[in-house]
Order: C-alpha cells, then structure tokens, then sequence
C-alpha cells in the first residue's frame, strides 16, 4: 500500500488489513496534513481530527455501516455515546462511506417495507452527531460542503470526492433549440449538411437492419418505459431510443407503445429495409408478417385494439418495407435496458445514433 500511495503522492498512509472476503481499508494523506486519530481505526469506523490553518481543526469520520442490523444498531450507540462525550459533538464533523442504513421506508427501492421501529436507533444517531444529508451531484442518499459521485470501476460502490471548498458546479448545459433558427437559412442548411453526414451515408444496401424494442412496466399507476435499438446486418448499433411514458394499463400496451415509437421514428429518418423484433408473443401474432399481408381480423389480446390499428396505418406505405418477427427475451437485452434507463430516469423522447 506504501507503493500505491506513493505513486498517487502522497506521503503518508494507514492501512486495517481486509477481514476474511471482507475488503480492507487505507487512508493516504499529504505530508502537509496533521492527522491525529481519535481512536485506532477500523473496516467499520474510524474518527480523525485535522486541523487546518485558520480554519477550526474538525473531525473527519469514515463510516461503513455493518451488514448485519444488530451489529450495527451497535454501532450507532457507539457513535450516540462518542457524540454524548463530546468526542464528536465538539468540533464540526464530516462523515464519508456507507452507512447500510436509511432513516425511512421513503429512501427504500424495491424489496418488503421495514418495521418502523428498525429505524430509531440510525435516527437517534443522527440526531445526537448533528449529521445531515449534503447536496450531492451524480447521486442520492449520501450522509455526507458538497458531493461529488463519480463512476464506479470494478465494484459496487461509488467513488465519493468531498470539496471542503465553496465552489459553483455548473454541471453540464443542456443544448436548447431555438424555434426562431428555423428561420435562418445558413443554420438550416447546416443541419441539413450534418442530417445527411450521420444518415445518408450508410448505403442503401445495408439497411436490412434488426429493429429490437422493449418496455418497462411495473405499475398502471406509475409511468412506463420504451426502448429500442436499430441494428445492420453486421449486428452493429446504428440507433436507439428512449423515453418514459405517462402511466399504462399493462405490460402488453406498454409493449405496443413502444413498437409504435420505434416504427415512428424509423419512418421519419428513412430506414428501409426493417424487421422489428420483439419477444411478446401475444403482440407479435396479432400483427403482419409484412406488410403485404392485409390484417386478419383476430381476438385482441389488447385492451385497447387501437394499438393495431394505429400500427397498420403507420406500415402502409408503399415506400416503406417493414416486418416483424418474434424473438427470445435473451436477444432483448440492450432494448429492455434502455427501456428501464427510459423509465427510471423519467426520460422525454430520446434518439441518439452510432455512425457504423
């Protein structure tokens, strides 16, 4: 660990050996740092008071919060003690890591709701540090002024930068379209020029492309997610989309919903020839197999039998060739991802393309 240090430049370090499968833990810090630890630290805590000059020395805490619940209601008591001593009352404290812990049943994704009392004693320690959720930029639910969550690379857990400094994040800024531009020559011929750099280049020969969609569903009182992703012959991503859509009856409509996206869109950029795959069979036996083949009138497995309709209509144009064909879920893996991202992230219409 003393080479990894120095090789990120720093000239000091402590190290608590890994425990079993449990990973370990190290702490590197500048020469130009006073560090004097409160007690010796663990995988689980560790207190550290670091003054700063003109500053007031405050204590910095590593907290990983124990996996089983008993041991780490133990935990907490031991910290609401260290804040009754004044060890962590004191001086300002800022804690860092995972605390495995949540104050409510409101900051639980998925999985059965917790009794309430399961989070008094996390709640009591919170409240006898002073600790306080800071603004994070990248993520949620970090007891952490100001946060930034970066990538994570080859584990489950986040990197977590602190900047102890004032400073303005301006994040990224979003490219906003103007409607008036529509009426300037130059800027429409330029995104004429660039339309047809991305699209038209790819020859026509190609275009037997693989259309896969997806949707994700979870509740008639939430919203939905479409997917999909356009594919050529080579099996190479040429396009894809996403986005969220207002609350669906079923995961059977969401599916339609999102086919009628899909051959939307693909009308619209000029894509041709196109099979889109899909692995609802109930869908996929109530539409064409091209379409050549006038619509067979069968019992609609949707409840909303427009659905059918509206795909036909969108289909029937002598300039267009487009099938379909059903496929196994396991082939769906990229749209049914996108399709959830669509959904999580309450997304609008997104298209994004992939030159090949």
């Amino acid at each position: 660990m003393q080479g990894i240090g120095n090789d990120l430049g720093y000239a000091h370090n402590f190290v608590v050996p890994s425990d079993g499968l449990s990973g370990g833990m190290a702490i590197f810090w500048d020469k130009g740092i006073n560090i004097s630890f409160v007690q010796k630290p663990t995988l689980h805590h560790t207190y550290m008071y670091i003054p700063e000059p003109g500053r007031p020395t405050f204590c910095l805490s590593y907290i990983y919060g124990n996996p089983n619940q008993q041991m780490r209601n133990k935990q907490w008591k031991r910290m609401i003690g260290l804040a009754e001593a004044g060890i962590l009352s004191s001086k300002p404290i800022v804690a860092l890591g995972d605390f495995n812990d949540i104050k409510s049943n409101e900051e639980k994704s998925g999985g059965p709701k917790r009794a309430e009392y399961t989070f008094n004693t996390f709640r009591r320690m919170l409240n006898a540090t002073g600790l306080h959720e800071l603004k994070t930029i990248g993520g949620n639910f970090t007891w952490i002024a100001y946060v930034q969550l970066l990538d994570w690379i080859g584990s489950d857990h986040k990197p977590l930068i602190l900047h102890t400094r004032e400073k303005k994040w301006k994040g990224i800024k979003l490219f906003r379209y103007d409607n008036r531009w529509r009426f300037k020559k130059e800027i429409k011929k330029e995104i004429s020029n660039l339309w047809e750099m991305k699209c038209m280049s790819i020859p026509g020969s190609q275009l037997h492309i693989a259309l896969k969609k997806y949707a994700s569903w979870t509740s008639s009182e939430e919203n939905a997610g479409i997917g999909w992703a356009l594919y050529n012959k080579e099996a190479k991503l040429v396009l894809h989309g996403k986005a969220a859509i207002e609350p669906i009856d079923s995961p059977l409509e969401a599916e339609a919903e999102a086919l009628l996206m899909a051959i939307s869109q693909i009308k619209r950029l000029g894509f041709n020839p196109v099979t889109f795959c899909g692995d609802s069979a109930v869908l996929y036996k109530q539409l064409p197999q091209h379409k050549e083949i006038p619509m067979v009138q069968k019992p609609m497995s949707l409840s909303c039998p427009t659905y059918i309709e509206d795909i036909g209509n969108l289909i029937n144009d002598e300039k267009a060739s487009f099938s379909f064909q059903k496929v196994p879920r396991s082939c769906n893996t990229q749209a049914d991802n996108l399709a959830r991202e669509g959904r999580m992230k309450n997304l609008n219409h997104v298209v994004c393309w992939n030159l090949v």
